[in-house]
């Protein structure tokens, strides 16, 4: 596309110069060669047709472009494209200058001596005009291609996140399957409470699921459900806390994204104790960062090992989400350690609020 026409809310701008450049070119050598005011005066719009000559040139000059050829045949091409396209300009005034010698007295005989001058200013002027063109064509190039750049990213992240979003269902459904297997011959009736426990579970969790970010304290209320599911098959073993502080209204999450945390606390933690033991969750908020802090008490002598799938996707969805602004980090601290009176597992979130997410 030419790049003059392209772009409207330029072309207005450009014309306007052209226009003025165009007149002056064409009055300045004329009255210095003898033409009256009057005459010369009139005469300028066949200065301007010069800067219409070179956008019509521009189809001809963009084949042969900086990028795509040696410099020395890049100016050499333009440099002849100027050449005929002013000779033609020049060969038009000439036979307008004649045409009008009626009208226009002073204009022929200024012309025949001011040719010269005309020439090399026409050249001049379509080379910088052509320049010009082929700057303005590499600026939108270079403009569409970071366009296209920043679209194919946004595509490539969205489907990134979609399939890292897609890695939780099944793995929670499998965990809560396997807690219904293991309860249906010694408690059936529990089993049954938590078939639909977790059909309201799923019913909100592919609601909040369908969003890009869904407000913390839906993430919170998921995990409370999700929760009492595991309090069916837990009983008095699973203690699970919340504790909040600090104004979380407006912070969003991805949606799903402390559910494995939970689940792994529930699975490699609660399960692993004779007497169970706590499920922490802990949201805080401070200026422009929120941290988020799920931990459990463990056994570590009859802790399962686990595939790392929970804690790998939370740390892949958050790279993908921030881009670098938020970080995941994993603790073990034995009884004694920061008041802890078992083993504790910890995982923290820090992640921006507000404004500085990236999405």
């Amino acid at each position: 596309m030419h790049p003059i026409t392209s772009r409207p809310d330029r072309a207005w701008l450009v014309y306007v110069a052209m226009g003025m450049a165009g007149a002056a070119i064409a009055i300045g050598p004329l009255r210095e060669a003898g033409a009256s005011d009057r005459d010369a005066g009139w005469f300028a719009l066949w200065g301007v047709a010069l800067m219409g000559t070179a956008l019509g040139a521009w189809p001809a000059a963009r084949y042969v472009t900086v990028s795509n050829a040696p410099f020395q045949r890049f100016f050499g091409s333009t440099l002849t494209i100027a050449g005929v396209a002013t000779a033609v300009w020049l060969g038009a005034g000439r036979l307008l200058a004649d045409a009008t010698a009626g009208l226009l007295p002073s204009v022929a005989p200024a012309f025949r001596d001011a040719w010269p001058s005309l020439w090399w200013i026409g050249v001049v002027s379509m080379l910088c005009m052509l320049f010009l063109l082929h700057a303005l064509a590499a600026a939108d190039e270079g403009e569409a291609a970071a366009r296209r750049a920043l679209a194919s990213d946004v595509a490539s992240r969205d489907a990134e996140l979609r399939a890292l979003r897609a890695q939780v269902n099944p793995h929670f459904l499998f965990n809560c399957l396997h807690s219904i297997s293991s309860m249906t011959g010694r408690d059936p009736e529990g089993a049954r409470k938590m078939c639909l426990e977790l059909a309201e579970f799923f019913r909100s969790s592919l609601k909040a699921g369908a969003e890009q970010r869904v407000p913390l304290a839906t993430e919170l209320a998921l995990l409370r459900r999700y929760l009492a599911i595991e309090q069916v098959r837990f009983g008095r073993r699973l203690d699970a806390r919340f504790e909040e502080a600090g104004d979380l209204s407006d912070v969003t999450v991805p949606p799903l994204l402390l559910q494995p945390l939970v689940e792994n606390a529930v699975r490699h933690g609660v399960a692993t104790l004779l007497d169970g033991g706590i499920v922490r969750v802990t949201a805080a908020r401070a200026d422009d960062r929120v941290d988020i802090i799920v931990e459990n008490a463990f056994d570590p002598d009859g802790r399962r090992a686990g595939t790392g799938v929970g804690l790998a996707n939370v740390r892949e969805r958050l790279d993908a989400a921030y881009r670098g602004l938020a970080s995941v980090r994993a603790d073990t601290m034995a009884p004694g350690a920061a008041d802890a009176d078992t083993h504790v597992f910890r995982v923290s979130i820090s992640l921006p609020a507000g404004s500085q997410e990236r999405t």
